[in-house]
Parts: C-alpha cells; sequence; structure tokens
C-alpha cells in the first residue's frame, strides 16, 4: 500500500490564500484544491514570470503590489530576478531560514511584507504589530497562491475585486469565470496596452453569480447554500482601503432559487429593468439607452441593490417588485408576457426576509380579496385610496387604516362580510389593538402588489386605466445614490 500524499494546500479561510489557490486548481482543472500537485505550482510560477512584469499585467499590479519587482519601475533587472527566485519558489522552508509559523497554514514560514501580501505593514513599520515586529511569517506555497490571486479577481474602479466563500465549491466557481476573463485579456493584449478598468463592482460580482447559479453542476449541489463575501480593495500607496460587500446566505439562496422554472421569468424582467433603472439620467430625466448591455461597463440596479438585502427589503420590493403599480397604464407593460409579481416576492419574503408563513398567507388573501371587491363592486374610489397609499407618506397609517374601517363597515351595513377581519388586521397592521407594527408600511405594499396582479388578470386594470388617477411624481424612496 501506498502512503497517501499530504495535500499542499487547504481551504483556510483566508481570502487571499483561498482565492490564489483556487486560481492554480481552475488553471490545470482540478476540481478541489487536495488534487493541486508540485507541477501545477511551477506551472503557476512560470505563467507569474511571464506576465506579471510586463503589460498590461503590470499595470494592473500597481494596485495590488505596487512596491514588488512585478510593477516598480525603478528594480533592476538583477535585483528583479533575485526576487523573483525567491518568491516564485514553492517549497519546504529551509530550518535556518524559519522565521516563524506560517499565518495561514501552519507550516514554516519567512517573513513577508507590504508589496507581497496587500494591506498588512511594509518592512519598516513596526507600530501595532505582534511582537513588535512587521509584516508576516508565510510558508513559499501561501505565498504563490496570494501572487495568483490576482487572476482570480476583476479590476473595477481601479481596485481589485476578490470574491470569498465559506464554501471551497463557490470560491473555485467563481474563480474560473474570473480566470477565464483575466485570460481573455492577456491572450489579446499587446505590450502598451493598459488593463482593462471595469465599473460596478457589485454587478460584476452579481452578474457572475447570477449566471453561475443556471449552471446545472451548482443547481445539482444546492443542498447547502453558502454565504458570499467579495473584497473590493487596494494596495496603492498611502491610499491603501478595501470595501467589503456581503451576500449573506440566504441572500445567495434567494438568487439561486430565481433560477427555477417558476420565477425565472420574474427574475429575468427584474434584471432587464435592472439594467435600464442603472443608466445615467439628464437633467430632462431622459436616458441614453444602449443596444446591450455590458457588465463592467453599465450598472444594473437590481443586482446593485441586492447587496442591501435584508436590511433593506422594503426599499427593495418597492424599487424592484413593483411594475404592475408603476405601469398599470402602460399598454406594454400590461401586455400578457409581462409576469406577475407576486411569486418572486412571496419567494423573497420567505427565504431573505423569513417571514412567517401565516402572515404572507394573510398578505395574499387580503390583495385578491380586496382584487375581487373592486372589481365586483367596481369601486374605484377605494382602488385610489388604496393605490394612492403607495406613494403617500408611510407614517400615514391613521388614513390608511380609516379608509379600511370604513370600507369594512359599509360591506357589513349591506350584509357582506367585512375586507379584513380582527385577526387579519393584527396580522398584517399592528402588533396590538391601534399600535402599528414597524413595517405596516412594507405589509400595506405586499398587498397592493398582490392586489394589482389580481386585478390585471380579471382585466379591471386594463377596462379601467383610462378612469383612473395616476400620480405623476416618482415613489420618494426611488431616488438615485451613488454606491461602491
Amino acid at each position: 500500500m501506498t502512503e497517501a500524499r499530504e495535500s499542499i494546500f487547504k481551504y483556510t479561510g483566508h481570502p487571499l490564500v483561498d482565492v490564489g489557490a483556487c486560481v492554480i486548481a481552475a488553471d490545470n482543472n482540478r476540481s478541489s484544491l487536495g488534487e493541486i500537485t508540485g507541477a501545477d505550482l511551477e506551472k503557476m510560477a512560470q505563467f507569474i514570470r511571464e506576465h506579471y512584469c510586463v503589460n498590461p499585467m503590470r499595470n494592473f499590479l500597481t494596485t495590488v503590489f505596487p512596491n514588488s519587482a512585478y510593477a516598480n519601475p525603478t528594480t533592476s533587472h538583477e535585483k528583479r530576478e533575485s526576487e523573483l527566485a525567491d518568491i516564485l519558489a514553492p517549497r519546504e522552508q529551509n530550518p535556518e531560514d524559519t522565521e516563524g509559523i506560517c499565518a495561514y497554514c501552519g507550516r514554516a514560514g519567512k517573513r513577508r511584507y507590504r508589496q507581497h501580501i496587500p494591506l498588512i505593514t511594509g518592512e519598516d513599520v513596526f507600530n501595532f504589530t505582534p511582537e513588535g515586529q512587521a509584516g508576516l511569517p508565510v510558508c513559499s506555497y501561501c505565498l504563490l497562491a496570494i501572487q495568483a490571486s490576482v487572476l482570480g479577481t476583476r479590476k473595477c474602479g481601479g481596485r481589485m475585486l476578490l470574491p470569498h466563500s465559506d464554501s471551497e465549491y463557490l470560491t473555485l466557481r467563481l474563480v474560473e469565470r474570473f480566470l477565464s476573463h483575466n485570460r481573455n485579456i492577456l491572450s489579446m493584449a499587446g505590450p502598451d496596452d493598459k488593463y482593462p478598468n471595469q465599473s460596478g463592482p457589485r454587478t460584476v460580482l452579481m452578474a457572475t453569480l447570477a449566471d453561475l447559479q443556471k449552471d446545472a453542476e451548482v443547481i445539482a449541489r444546492a443542498d447547502s447554500t453558502p454565504a458570499l463575501t467579495a473584497y473590493h480593495m487596494t494596495n496603492y500607496g498611502t491610499s491603501a482601503d478595501v470595501q467589503i460587500l456581503r451576500l449573506p446566505s440566504e441572500v445567495v439562496n434567494f438568487v439561486r432559487e430565481t433560477q427555477r422554472s417558476e420565477y425565472r421569468e420574474a427574475w429575468n424582467y427584474m434584471v432587464n429593468r435592472g439594467w435600464f433603472m442603472g443608466l445615467p439620467r439628464k437633467k430632462d430625466g431622459k436616458v441614453d439607452e444602449p443596444e446591450s448591455y455590458e457588465v463592467g461597463k453599465h450598472r444594473n440596479r437590481l443586482y446593485d441593490d441586492i447587496f442591501d438585502l435584508p436590511d433593506q427589503a422594503a426599499q427593495f420590493v418597492r424599487r424592484h417588485l413593483n411594475w404592475r403599480v408603476r405601469l398599470f397604464r402602460d399598454e406594454e407593460a400590461m401586455q400578457a408576457g409581462v409576469p406577475d409579481a407576486w411569486g418572486i416576492t412571496e419567494l423573497l419574503l420567505r427565504r431573505v426576509m423569513l417571514m412567517e408563513k401565516e402572515r404572507i398567507e394573510t398578505l395574499r388573501t387580503l390583495g385578491e380579496r380586496w382584487a375581487g371587491y373592486v372589481k365586483e363592486r367596481n369601486d374605484r374610489r377605494f382602488f385610489q385610496r388604496i393605490y394612492g397609499s403607495w406613494r403617500t407618506d408611510r407614517s400615514a397609517y391613521g388614513a390608511y387604516r380609516s379608509t379600511l374601517l370604513r370600507a369594512s363597515q359599509e360591506e357589513i351595513r349591506q350584509g357582506r362580510p367585512p375586507l379584513i377581519s380582527f385577526e387579519e388586521f393584527l396580522v398584517a397592521f399592528e402588533e396590538g389593538e391601534e399600535f402599528a407594527r414597524a413595517d405596516w408600511g412594507l405589509a400595506r405594499d405586499l398587498i397592493l402588489l398582490k392586489m394589482m396582479d389580481t386585478l390585471h388578470s380579471l382585466g379591471w386594470l386594463t377596462e379601467h386605466a383610462d378612469e383612473l388617477e395616476v400620480p405623476s411624481e416618482d415613489l420618494p424612496d426611488v431616488v438615485e445614490q451613488e454606491q461602491v
């Protein structure tokens, strides 16, 4: 029997090392980090030697390793070759050169500094470091992975966008996409070209994740849904900085499930609206719409706003799930091919907001019931008041409550059941009698979403659209905001 070979890399939980190891694995068609061989490391070291010291890769590396032999134009040829021989030599550390235990994997390591490990201290900086020593002890394997990690990122806004998950599999699959993108750039670029700088890191990451979630193998391995974190970082000069973009597991799961057949049509409609919403507005409110949208060039507002979930779920609903409400007089929006919003809204409530099943069912029932009431009684006044509440201040709870009470009382006088029962009112809107829930406005908006979908399916909206008043002002919370 032969003794099992110890893996060169294991998933450490540190984004730079893990992404770099995933780059080496993906570049050699390995399905996991445990399959990486010594020959794979030598291949990557040779690739770095060939590409990192010349443009366009050298241009990219000024934001990652600005003082390294790769990017520093003042480095002599002899010094560059000596430094490359040191950092691109994956091997066990000689005992006489050992300067501590590797901070990432626990092997024997040598002390390294900011020129080869982003966002740590330089060689002459001793403040706020363990035992007053600058830098970190790192083994040669992890050091090579950190150098390779750049190939598993995207250059966005002059920074490096690095994806990392608690799942090795998800990180590997994302890195595969980014590595393919970077290799295409290097294969077509000339020695005088600069590295393409994309914009919209949120859009770039979400577009990649959403496309990845369509993969049959990814769907088959969806028994557990990991979280995803991206680091939008620069190591340049005195402006070194990192912005962290987080997608909790609930949100990743939501995006995955939107690819199921019952939600895919609505999701694609939301994505198309998101591209249009992301276009810059002129002073007159108009936009120049391109023939096609391009990831890295155009911003998708849906993709950007997903990173604000679940904290900004109420605003997300109003901005991205309201197409029936905002466009019910638009002939194109009311075509049969435009999907309803409630199905994917309910998915959001369950997966991201973790709303109780009883409350979701109550909101759905009320939306259908009120739509039936408007249809049967042709009560356009009631519809206008409920619809108009969408655009009023969210503190106007008393007016909304009075509208429901008056309509219910009238129904009772006519010998019919009220539009909403006491129990339903408590579940939907109140913590206790006359004490509004903090998210009563969200409940109101969700009921209206279901109400509009139902009225559309009943044909009432199309029949009466010209008779209904539509406020001209935009929703108060749909205001363009700058995001990373």
